[in-house]
């Protein structure tokens, strides 16, 4: 196939729920191999090939043993009691979930709209009888009678009243695990009032009712607040309940049931499950209780979302990952120093025995954590290649992580592009320096060029959204880019659909139905790089696609001219296209032929297999002729 480096999803031991990228043991092989770790270790060193692992630092699966002796590495309910209330939601919205589980409930399947929103009214009561609200309020006695006993205290020793006195405000950084455990801030207001009982000027007990009238009216705007959290936590619900059970292109699970629940959990309990009261009355239970990773949409990166100046778990704006648990760093080695070895340990592994790591999940990972394992990485391996699966909201937050942790490359998808002027605008700003560029601003970009992957493993196959034609256009063009480019199996094998690596158990078929030319656009790439040609141009003229990569010492050109379709239901059409220059030969004209229909292809039970296509391979085309 031409491929000179293989990129391998996580070789360690998995967990439960089977999917590479949640680990069970960071520091064992997966046992399915059935290979002994030396001799793993042995392939990798003596291989001419070139290998990419991945480094997952985000999380760990639920079943990791070391977890169970170690609840500290993750965010649970002693080192994260902000989380608290969170966990009162996840466990009502569970047992909510169980009760529609039975086939007597009216609401067990889900088939329209006007049932989610019966649903909601439901959860949204429910979670309301929760009064979570306690948890971000004071007790109105309590406060009083301290203030109470603080005007007592200014009395016997006055002091001024500030000039600019700050209003009563309820403290900003309290634990929020307990209920009716914050504070009120009223240190100026004793001054203020103390003042005017001191003077005359107001009686004792009408400053102490102002004060217990405004500290009652602080706790309803909690109320006020939680409400409106609630709100968002049942929206957020419903919304993946609407995308699961009626979307149409969502997985349509059916009716609810214990494997197929109303939403993903959020947490995760070592010791069997208790209910809330059982766990805030028992800290050995709180420290079992730890959360899930996942992913917030729109997330600012540099922010932790599992912080305690963040309401993500509480308002349902997870999109959470129920196999894993979200590792809790700290600020540094000292905050978890049994996470912070572990991880070191098999971040050193992964370098010393591949030529690059790639960062699964970036965008997620604390950047002082990333810079740590990356310098570990790098004084293990000094040449260890860096990649990242980077996604942010801005150049300036991708320019942040380049710069800070020195990647290399960036994962840039072909798949994301959804028309011609987009792929070829990807490929022109990531995957190559311009023709005519000037020395000085191909210095000044930190951004790190594109790994141009024409389908990473979590892209859906092409095929379901673009026309068969596109496996051979997109790869061509893909393949052209001057930066490195990738693939994957299910692409060169025209799977008609999404291999998942978490449920598919199938192996690949050893039976070819296509002769995908993968080798032939492989070798063509090893050749422009022989022969200088690093500098490209890129136009995009409707669907057709013009590159030209060109030696900048001796002009020395090579062009690739390919139409690309990026809807199935186009027709396609050819275009003429006028060079301004003197083509010297073709090298290689390469179109396909189709040989299976939708209707016609047969998905096989036991192996993976793709759809049947002819590709042809014109070489050397003599230029009259064509």
């Amino acid at each position: 196939m031409g491929y000179d480096a293989v990129h391998f999803t996580p070789l360690q031991k998995l967990g439960s729920s089977r999917s590479p990228y949640s680990i069970a043991d960071q520091l064992e092989l997966e046992p399915s191999f059935q290979v002994e770790q030396n001799e793993l270790e042995g392939f990798l060193k003596s291989s001419h090939l070139k290998f990419v692992h991945d480094a997952v630092w985000n999380h760990t699966a639920t079943n990791s043993e070391w977890v169970k002796n170690n609840p500290e590495i993750g965010y649970n309910l002693i080192n994260s009691p902000h989380l608290v209330p969170a966990y009162f939601i996840d466990h009502e919205l569970r047992a909510i979930s169980n009760e529609l589980s039975s086939e007597n409930s009216d609401l067990h399947h889900i088939s329209s709209e006007n049932d989610v929103n019966r649903l909601g009214s439901l959860i949204l009561d429910r979670l309301k009888a929760l009064s979570l609200d306690v948890f971000y309020q004071c007790d109105v006695e309590s406060e009083l009678a301290r203030f109470k006993k603080s005007i007592a205290c200014f009395l016997e020793s006055p002091a001024p009243a500030p000039q600019k006195p700050k209003s009563l405000v309820l403290e900003s950084n309290w634990p929020r695990g307990e209920k009716l455990s914050r504070r009120v801030n009223f240190s100026d207001e004793v001054l203020r009032v103390g003042n005017l009982v001191k003077d005359g000027e107001l009686q004792q007990n009408e400053a102490f009712s102002n004060f217990e009238k405004t500290i009652s009216w602080l706790n309803e705007i909690e109320s006020d607040k939680m409400l409106e959290h609630l709100q968002s936590a049942v929206n957020g619900t419903l919304g993946t309940l609407r995308y699961e059970r009626l979307d149409q292109n969502g997985p349509k699970k059916g009716p609810i049931t214990a494997e197929h629940p109303i939403c993903p959990r959020y947490f995760y309990c070592i010791e069997a499950d208790c209910s809330p009261e059982q766990v805030l009355a028992n800290s050995v239970k709180k420290k079992y209780v730890l959360a899930h990773n996942g992913w917030v949409m729109n997330w600012n990166p540099l922010k932790n979302f599992a912080g305690s100046d963040c309401e993500v778990y509480l308002r349902r704006e997870l999109c959470a990952w129920d196999d894993s648990i979200k590792l809790n760093y700290g600020e540094g080695p000292d905050h978890c120093p049994v996470l912070w070895e572990r991880m070191e340990e098999y971040t050193r592994w992964l370098a010393r025995h591949g030529a690059a790591i790639r960062i699964d999940n970036c965008h997620s990972t604390p950047l002082h954590v990333a810079e740590y394992f990356l310098h570990c990485a790098r004084d293990e391996n000094k040449d260890v290649v860096v990649i990242a699966e980077l996604f942010t909201a801005s150049k300036e937050q991708d320019d942040e992580f380049v710069s800070r942790l020195g990647l290399d490359y960036l994962i840039r998808e072909a798949l994301q592009a959804h028309n011609n002027g987009d792929f070829c605008q990807t490929i022109r700003a990531f995957c190559g320096t311009p023709i005519g560029a000037l020395e000085s601003t191909r210095e000044i970009s930190k951004l790190a060029p594109g790994l141009l992957m024409d389908a990473s493993h979590d892209n859906p196959s092409l095929y379901e959204s673009r026309p068969i034609e596109s496996f051979l256009t997109t790869a061509a063009i893909a393949s052209f880019s001057s930066s490195p480019v990738g693939s994957n199996y299910f692409y060169d094998q025209l799977v008609p659909k999404h291999v998942n690596i978490v449920n598919e158990k199938r192996r690949y078929s050893r039976k070819s139905s296509t002769n995908f030319p993968r080798k032939i656009l492989n070798d063509i790439r090893k050749e422009m790089k022989s022969a200088g040609v690093d500098l490209i141009n890129v136009e995009s003229k409707e669907n057709t696609c013009v590159i030209t990569r060109r030696n900048e010492e001796n002009s020395r050109e090579y062009i690739l001219i390919s139409g690309n379709i990026y809807d199935k239901h186009s027709p396609v059409s050819s275009q003429t296209v006028t060079l301004n220059t003197t083509l010297e030969n073709i090298k290689v004209r390469l179109h396909s032929r189709i040989k299976s229909k939708d209707e016609d292809f047969v998905e096989d039970s036991e192996e993976i297999n793709g759809l049947s296509a002819d590709y042809f391979v014109e070489e050397n085309v003599d230029l009259e002729a064509f």
